[in-house]
């Protein structure tokens, strides 16, 4: 989750940049998906349960399943979205073209 916040911060300073290969919607895209995702696990923190004790074992197991698909969605989306930013700030860092 700092990775996002880092890289949210990063795409700002791009915003003030002339570079002629990035344009503003591209950057809002990349902002977005990190929002997405940031929420998405802050969501599912915020969601999860743990089972109690008393619980039957088959119902923690099925609830502990869904909870273990849901956070590799949550990871995926996190990873997708850090991976595609951090390319695009070294696209950004590797061709500094201003104006």
């Amino acid at each position: 989750m700092s990775t996002i916040h880092r890289l949210r911060k990063a795409l700002k300073t791009v915003d003030t940049l002339a570079v002629p290969t990035i344009d503003a919607r591209t950057i809002s895209r990349h902002r977005r998906a990190l929002d997405q995702a940031d929420e998405a696990m802050m969501s599912w923190m915020a969601e999860f349960q743990n089972p109690s004790d008393d619980s039957p074992t088959e119902e923690v197991m099925v609830y502990l399943n869904n909870e273990k698909k849901a956070i590799i969605q949550v990871r995926d989306s996190m990873m997708n979205s850090i991976k595609a930013t951090s390319d695009l700030l070294e696209r950004v860092k590797s061709n500094p073209t201003k104006n």
